[in-house]
């Protein structure tokens, strides 16, 4: 300790708290305890609550965030919103089927209409001979012409 004195009294110590060559933080000298000094822990005996654990609270927030639930929730949301656009694709896509179902139908019946027209014309044509002859296989052309372009757009409804 008398070493400790004098060293602050000379001129190179500085005034600062710092420790002479060889002397530890704690005041003992380094080379007589042999080791590095350490701070020892002071350790708390008592607590005001007789020694029992606190609970610790947590807020719903924070039990909410810390389950993934957040996350959990968020790509719940995202599904819905996706769940929601596929619906309506699909009842677009229905209602285009039933319009074009719809269409489908039409052209069936136009079609056996003129399938009857011809039938009808063929009787004349068989029953007549050859009267107007000329006249009805311009007029058979011209249905079957129009039944090939029924058949088309037949062919094309099918493929949509």
């Amino acid at each position: 300790m008398f070493e400790l004195l004098e060293y602050w009294n000379t001129d190179e110590s500085d005034g600062a708290n710092k420790s002479p060559p060889g002397i530890s933080i704690d005041g003992a000298p380094s080379n007589i305890l042999n080791v590095a000094s350490k701070k020892l822990r002071k350790r708390k005996f008592g607590t005001s609550n007789g020694g029992k654990q606190q609970k610790v609270k947590i807020d719903n927030k924070n039990k909410f965030d810390e389950f993934g639930c957040k996350r959990i929730k968020n790509e719940n949301t995202s599904m819905e919103a996706e769940n929601e656009l596929l619906m309506s694709k699909c009842a677009r896509a229905i209602n285009d089927l039933n319009r074009k179902r719809q269409t489908l139908e039409y052209v069936k019946d136009k079609l056996n209409e003129e399938t009857a027209v011809i039938a009808e014309l063929s009787m004349i044509l068989i029953n007549n001979g050859n009267e107007n002859v000329i006249e009805l296989r311009e007029r058979i052309e011209q249905l079957e012409s129009t039944r090939a372009q029924q058949r088309a757009g037949i062919a094309q409804l099918r493929e949509l």
